[in-house]
């Protein structure tokens, strides 16, 4: 689903990885340890929007332009 001011949308499919726990300043290790799995997402842009400034920020900052379902996430 797109916003209706939205008149050109791309995607591409990322790797998400999904982090189980609060981090700040970790070390690898640390990162790893909090690493639950892994899934697939789509990161949709609205390509109109992404160029009416210097910042990609307007383009995607829509809601619900990021699906993603954490249940579908491969444990690691």
């Amino acid at each position: 689903m797109t916003a209706p001011a939205a008149r050109k949308v791309d995607w591409e499919v990322e790797l998400c990885l999904v982090v189980g726990a609060r981090l700040r300043n970790a070390t690898e290790e640390q990162a790893l340890e909090a690493l639950m799995g892994y899934t697939v997402m789509n990161d949709v842009s609205v390509r109109d929007w992404q160029g009416r400034s210097s910042e990609w920020f307007q383009g995607k900052n829509w809601d619900a332009m990021t699906p993603f379902r954490s249940g579908d996430c491969e444990p690691r």
